[in-house]
């Protein structure tokens, strides 16, 4: 299922063009969290019990898939996500969007 959601993801940063694609990770480690705000591309949910956050960036489809992966690795779930059930909150909270419009959670 994982494997499902990287291939989706990357058609959608394709048919994005591979920039300002907004994605969802699980709530990193406190260590990357910090480094990521210094960053200045972190929104950080207002309600400290929403453990999702939105990176804005500008992503190609390939290191889309490489900081998906690199923010499972940071929480430790790894394969134990639902991918679909990832995907479809994405789409369904439009997080991400053709558009390129913000919108929060």
């Amino acid at each position: 299922m994982l494997e499902d959601y990287i291939k989706n993801l990357k058609t959608i940063a394709k048919e994005a063009g591979g920039k300002n694609i907004r994605l969802i990770f699980i709530k990193p480690c406190l260590k990357r969290e910090l480094e990521i705000e210094k960053e200045g591309n972190l929104y950080i949910p207002p309600q400290p019990y929403i453990n999702l956050y939105k990176v804005f960036s500008q992503y190609t489809a390939e290191e889309s898939e490489k900081v998906f992966f690199d923010s499972l690795h940071f929480t430790g779930l790894g394969h134990k996500l639902l991918a679909k059930e990832i995907y479809n909150e994405l789409i369904n909270s439009q997080i991400i969007k053709l558009d390129n419009k913000a919108t929060k959670l």
